[in-house]
Protein backbone atom coordinates (compact mmCIF):
# COMPACT_ATOMS: atom_id res chain seq x y z
CA UNK A 1 0.00 0.00 0.00
CA UNK A 2 1.48 3.19 -0.94
CA UNK A 3 1.66 6.24 1.46
CA UNK A 4 -0.88 8.55 -0.73
CA UNK A 5 -3.60 5.56 -0.04
CA UNK A 6 -2.63 5.38 3.89
CA UNK A 7 -3.28 8.86 4.05
CA UNK A 8 -6.75 8.39 2.02
CA UNK A 9 -7.60 5.35 4.83
CA UNK A 10 -6.55 7.88 7.70
CA UNK A 11 -8.48 11.10 6.81
CA UNK A 12 -12.04 9.91 7.16
CA UNK A 13 -11.36 8.49 10.90
CA UNK A 14 -9.37 11.73 11.58
CA UNK A 15 -12.16 14.29 10.31
CA UNK A 16 -14.69 12.46 12.27
CA UNK A 17 -12.34 12.88 15.15
CA UNK A 18 -11.52 16.64 15.01
CA UNK A 19 -15.83 17.07 13.92
CA UNK A 20 -16.18 15.15 17.28
CA UNK A 21 -13.73 16.73 19.48
CA UNK A 22 -14.31 20.70 17.99
CA UNK A 23 -17.93 20.09 18.49
CA UNK A 24 -18.13 19.17 21.54
CA UNK A 25 -15.81 21.47 22.99
CA UNK A 26 -17.46 24.40 21.33
CA UNK A 27 -20.74 23.10 23.06
CA UNK A 28 -18.93 22.95 26.46
CA UNK A 29 -17.84 26.82 25.99
CA UNK A 30 -21.68 27.41 25.03
CA UNK A 31 -22.48 25.38 28.18
CA UNK A 32 -20.42 27.88 30.27
CA UNK A 33 -21.76 30.70 28.22
CA UNK A 34 -25.12 29.48 29.13
CA UNK A 35 -25.33 26.71 31.68
CA UNK A 36 -28.07 24.80 31.19
CA UNK A 37 -31.44 25.07 33.83
CA UNK A 38 -32.72 23.07 36.67
CA UNK A 39 -35.63 21.97 34.34
CA UNK A 40 -33.28 21.18 31.68
CA UNK A 41 -30.95 19.16 34.23
CA UNK A 42 -34.25 17.42 35.71
CA UNK A 43 -35.02 16.46 31.92
CA UNK A 44 -32.13 14.93 30.76
CA UNK A 45 -31.88 12.89 34.43
CA UNK A 46 -35.19 11.30 33.17
CA UNK A 47 -34.35 10.65 30.16
CA UNK A 48 -31.15 8.91 31.18
CA UNK A 49 -33.59 6.39 33.57
CA UNK A 50 -35.62 6.09 30.81
CA UNK A 51 -38.56 7.44 32.18
CA UNK A 52 -42.36 8.55 30.95
CA UNK A 53 -42.83 11.90 30.00
CA UNK A 54 -39.04 12.94 29.71
CA UNK A 55 -39.17 13.96 26.09
CA UNK A 56 -42.54 16.30 26.92
CA UNK A 57 -40.13 17.43 30.16
CA UNK A 58 -37.03 18.23 27.33
CA UNK A 59 -39.76 19.64 25.06
CA UNK A 60 -40.47 22.38 27.53
CA UNK A 61 -36.78 22.73 28.78
CA UNK A 62 -35.80 23.16 25.29
CA UNK A 63 -38.55 25.66 25.15
CA UNK A 64 -37.33 27.91 27.90
CA UNK A 65 -33.40 28.32 26.88
CA UNK A 66 -32.20 31.44 25.76
CA UNK A 67 -31.66 32.04 22.00
CA UNK A 68 -28.34 32.28 21.79
CA UNK A 69 -27.37 28.72 23.64
CA UNK A 70 -29.27 27.15 20.81
CA UNK A 71 -27.10 29.44 18.44
CA UNK A 72 -24.40 28.11 19.96
CA UNK A 73 -24.93 24.71 19.62
CA UNK A 74 -25.98 24.95 15.74
CA UNK A 75 -22.44 26.96 15.33
CA UNK A 76 -20.70 24.41 16.98
CA UNK A 77 -21.98 21.44 14.56
CA UNK A 78 -21.30 23.65 11.66
CA UNK A 79 -17.91 24.55 12.64
CA UNK A 80 -17.75 21.00 13.52
CA UNK A 81 -18.21 20.21 10.58
CA UNK A 82 -16.19 22.84 8.31
CA UNK A 83 -12.74 21.61 10.62
CA UNK A 84 -13.54 18.50 10.19
CA UNK A 85 -13.70 18.02 6.62
CA UNK A 86 -10.77 20.12 6.32
CA UNK A 87 -8.55 18.09 8.41
CA UNK A 88 -9.73 14.94 6.61
CA UNK A 89 -8.75 16.64 3.12
CA UNK A 90 -5.70 17.77 4.52
CA UNK A 91 -4.59 14.76 6.10
CA UNK A 92 -5.86 12.57 2.31
CA UNK A 93 -4.11 15.11 0.16
CA UNK A 94 -5.81 15.61 -3.20
CA UNK A 95 -8.86 13.55 -3.69
CA UNK A 96 -10.77 15.80 -0.83
CA UNK A 97 -14.55 16.10 -1.87
CA UNK A 98 -15.35 12.61 -1.65
CA UNK A 99 -13.85 13.43 2.22
CA UNK A 100 -15.85 16.66 2.65
CA UNK A 101 -19.24 14.97 1.19
CA UNK A 102 -18.58 11.92 3.79
CA UNK A 103 -17.81 14.35 6.37
CA UNK A 104 -21.04 16.41 5.69
CA UNK A 105 -22.92 13.31 5.59
CA UNK A 106 -21.32 12.00 8.95
CA UNK A 107 -22.65 15.63 10.88
CA UNK A 108 -26.28 15.31 9.41
CA UNK A 109 -26.37 11.63 11.02
CA UNK A 110 -24.51 13.15 13.99
CA UNK A 111 -27.20 15.82 14.20
CA UNK A 112 -30.22 13.86 13.61
CA UNK A 113 -29.30 12.13 16.47
CA UNK A 114 -30.07 14.58 18.40
CA UNK A 115 -33.40 14.87 17.47
CA UNK A 116 -34.30 11.78 18.31
CA UNK A 117 -33.26 12.14 21.35
CA UNK A 118 -34.29 15.18 22.32
CA UNK A 119 -37.30 17.76 20.77
CA UNK A 120 -35.68 21.07 18.71
CA UNK A 121 -37.12 24.03 17.77
CA UNK A 122 -37.86 23.76 14.16
CA UNK A 123 -35.48 26.32 12.99
CA UNK A 124 -32.75 24.34 14.47
CA UNK A 125 -33.48 21.15 12.91
CA UNK A 126 -33.21 23.28 9.46
CA UNK A 127 -30.22 25.17 10.19
CA UNK A 128 -28.91 22.19 11.66
CA UNK A 129 -29.42 19.40 8.58
CA UNK A 130 -28.07 22.38 5.81
CA UNK A 131 -25.71 24.33 7.69
CA UNK A 132 -23.06 21.88 9.00
CA UNK A 133 -23.05 19.98 5.10
CA UNK A 134 -22.85 23.38 3.27
CA UNK A 135 -19.71 24.10 5.72
CA UNK A 136 -17.69 20.95 5.77
CA UNK A 137 -18.32 21.20 1.46
CA UNK A 138 -16.99 24.71 1.38
CA UNK A 139 -13.95 23.40 3.61
CA UNK A 140 -13.18 20.70 1.31
CA UNK A 141 -13.12 22.62 -1.93
CA UNK A 142 -11.02 25.52 0.54
CA UNK A 143 -8.33 22.58 1.55
CA UNK A 144 -8.63 21.23 -2.50
CA UNK A 145 -7.72 24.61 -3.49
CA UNK A 146 -4.77 25.09 -0.56
CA UNK A 147 -3.18 21.20 -1.78
CA UNK A 148 -3.67 22.50 -5.67
CA UNK A 149 -1.90 25.34 -4.67
CA UNK A 150 -4.48 27.95 -6.06
CA UNK A 151 -5.11 29.91 -2.54
CA UNK A 152 -3.69 33.76 -2.70
CA UNK A 153 -2.13 33.40 -6.58
CA UNK A 154 -4.52 36.12 -7.89
CA UNK A 155 -3.13 38.35 -4.69
CA UNK A 156 0.28 37.35 -6.52
CA UNK A 157 0.19 37.40 -10.02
Amino acid sequence: MNLQRIRFALALPAGVLVLVAFTGFFEGLGKQIYPPSQEMLDAIALLQRGEEGARDALATAMGGMPFGALAVVVIAWTLGAALGAFAACRVGGANCMPLSIAIAVIAVVFVAMNFVLMPHPLWMIAAGVILPPVAAIGAGKFASALVQGQVGRAAIG
